[in-house]
C-alpha cells in the first residue's frame, strides 16, 4: 500500500473513530447476504473501500482509540461503519481476539452488531470477565419481507 493510500485509509479510520466506532473491515463486500439486510444497498451514503484489517491497522486503530477519554454512558460500536461498508464484522478472523484487547486494555464499553457469527462461549466468557461492558445487538429477520429489526439482546 502507498504512503498516501495508506494515509487516507488512516483517515477514514479516524473519521469512524472520532464517531465511536471500531472501524474493521472485512475488504470485501458482506459474504453473508442477509436477505433482509438493509445495507445491500448503500448508495444513500458515501462509502470508501477499505482491505481486510490487518494487525498494524489494529494496532493504529487501537491507539487512535485509547486516546479518547472513557464516559462512563458511552459505548463503542462494532458494525454500523459510516464511511465504510456494513459487513458482519464478527466473520473477520481476528475479530474477537480484538476485542478482547479492547476489553482488557481500556475500561470503555462495547455494542457489537451481528447476525450470529460471533463465538458464544467467548463472549460469554468474555461477559463473565468484564460485567456490563458488553451490549450485544443480533439483527434478525422480521415479520415484514425485506426488513431488519434489531433486538436488544442487552448488557451481558
Amino acid at each position: 500500500m502507498s504512503l498516501k493510500d495508506q494515509e487516507f485509509l488512516y483517515s477514514v479510520f479516524r473519521k469512524e473513530i472520532k464517531d465511536r466506532k471500531i472501524p474493521l473491515s472485512l475488504g470485501k463486500t458482506c459474504p453473508v447476504k442477509c436477505t433482509f439486510c438493509y445495507e445491500m444497498d448503500h448508495s444513500y451514503r458515501k462509502t470508501f473501500e477499505t482491505p481486510l484489517t490487518t494487525q498494524e491497522h489494529w494496532d493504529f486503530i487501537f491507539k487512535e482509540i485509547r486516546s479518547f477519554p472513557t464516559r462512563d454512558s458511552e459505548s463503542w460500536i462494532l458494525g454500523g461503519n459510516e464511511y465504510m461498508e456494513w459487513t458482519d464484522l464478527a466473520l473477520h478472523p481476528k475479530a474477537m481476539d480484538w476485542i478482547e484487547e479492547f476489553l482488557e486494555k481500556t475500561d470503555k464499553k462495547i455494542t457489537m452488531f451481528s447476525v450470529g457469527y460471533f463465538d458464544p462461549e467467548r463472549i460469554n466468557r468474555l461477559a463473565e470477565k468484564y460485567p456490563g461492558r458488553i451490549n450485544f445487538e443480533l439483527s434478525v429477520k422480521g415479520l415484514q419481507s425485506n426488513r431488519c429489526w434489531r433486538f436488544w439482546m442487552g448488557r451481558l
